[in-house]
């Protein structure tokens, strides 16, 4: 499992997060906003204005704060995701597997 499946599962369902990944392609804003992956979109004209009130709203509660909501409400997979990495990096081919993802993935 890619580091990161665990979280994006926890955040839309693992359904949707298998059909993300399996499709192995981007996902558009009004699919990402359906199933829950971005809360909200703003034209692209309006993003400065959007990210300054997200600054905004973040920097509302103190750092104590923030870091606690972010504990309560937040799957610590930490643990597991090193658990993969160590087993994804230790099975054989890796220097394939990186070889078939880069030519995947060339721009």
């Amino acid at each position: 499992m890619q580091l990161g499946t665990r979280r994006l599962a926890h955040r839309v369902g693992a359904d949707h997060a298998r059909a993300v990944l399996a499709a192995s392609k981007m996902v558009s804003a009004p699919h990402a906003l359906s199933i829950g992956l971005v809360q909200r979109r703003a034209p692209r004209e309006r993003w400065a204005e959007e990210i300054l009130a997200e600054r905004e709203r973040a920097t509302t509660l103190g750092a104590e704060a923030v870091a606690r909501l972010n504990a309560a409400t937040s799957v610590d997979t930490r643990a597991q995701d090193m658990v993969d990495l160590v087993a994804s990096v230790a099975a054989p081919g890796l220097k394939d597997r990186i070889r078939t993802y880069r030519a995947a993935h060339a721009g």
